[in-house]
């Protein structure tokens, strides 16, 4: 069936972090995005990166990934400099790294009262601090595309997707993406 034209991502670059699980929402929104026709950058914290990468191309999508911590600045600018690098635009980011990493699989948890702070700031880094840093690192060249969208997911078992957009124009700002829950822990964006 064709994709209606309302939801076509041809000629679109997206970039999704935290898309190394294979049953994971980062990979699940890079399949979809790549289904609706958009070129992907996906990345995670460990090399299988790669074995996504192998699977989406195997069904024959433009696809590249990034393995990197993007706790620190220089792996989120890596992961934005591949996607320019590659395709030369960036028009949709997802942030869904977050929650526990497959490097680090220790889950930053406990009461208020039991938690040191260097768990809680690791915690914090790992689901605040990656999201800020690769949209600061993507800001440049999305804005160059007069579009932004960066999206937020819920955690697991929720229904609920953080979504800020802007067009750049004149100083007016409107909402040009729309997301639509799929799932309980799945959004999907597009461009209207």
């Amino acid at each position: 069936m064709p994709i209606p034209a309302s939801f076509d991502l041809s000629g679109r670059v997206a970039l999704v972090t935290g898309a190394g699980s294979p049953d994971g929402i980062g990979f699940a929104a890079a399949r979809l995005l790549a289904e609706l026709g958009a070129a992907v950058m996906i990345g995670a914290t460990t090399s299988r990166i790669h074995d996504r990468v192998s699977e989406l191309r195997g069904r024959g999508f433009d696809v590249a990934g990034v393995a990197g911590d993007l706790t620190h600045p220089g792996a989120a600018s890596a992961l934005v400099s591949a996607a320019l690098d590659r395709w030369g635009r960036l028009d949709i980011v997802v942030n869904n790294a977050g929650m526990i990493s497959a490097a680090v699989p220790m889950f930053e948890s406990g009461t208020l009262d039991s938690m040191d702070q260097a768990t809680w700031q690791a915690a914090l880094a790992r689901n605040l601090t990656t999201a800020f840093l690769v949209t600061k690192a993507a800001l440049p060249a999305m804005m160059a595309t007069r579009m932004t969208s960066n999206w937020r997911l819920g955690p697991p078992g929720t229904n609920r997707a953080w979504l800020n957009t802007r067009w750049i124009s004149s100083g007016l700002m409107m909402p040009i993406v729309e997301v639509t829950t799929i799932s309980a822990t799945t959004a999907v964006t597009w461009a209207l």
